[in-house]
């Protein structure tokens, strides 16, 4: 899977370069630290992709569902959690 993502993969760690490289003072000082501030970034940003392509796929189930006529629950959200450490 990682071979499809390839390119995301280049942009996303350029992203997080610059910026990294560019706010934190005394980079070498702290380059430890940043190594697990890097992994919480990293989470973070797992967590949102997932959050955004279940509400994506929600939406597509649910316009799916309207077609055929069924009747879609009387609560216009759905909750969901994920699983983080």
């Amino acid at each position: 899977m990682k071979e499809k993502y390839f390119d995301c993969i280049e942009k996303v760690s350029q992203i997080l370069f610059e910026a990294i490289s560019t706010r934190e003072e005394n980079l070498k000082d702290k380059i430890f630290e940043i190594d697990t501030e890097l992994l919480s970034l990293l989470r973070a940003i797992g967590w949102r992709v997932m959050s955004m392509l279940l509400t994506m796929l929600i939406t597509q189930v649910t316009t799916q569902a309207k077609k055929p006529g069924w009747k879609i629950q009387r609560r216009p959200e759905i909750k969901y959690t994920t699983i983080r450490e």
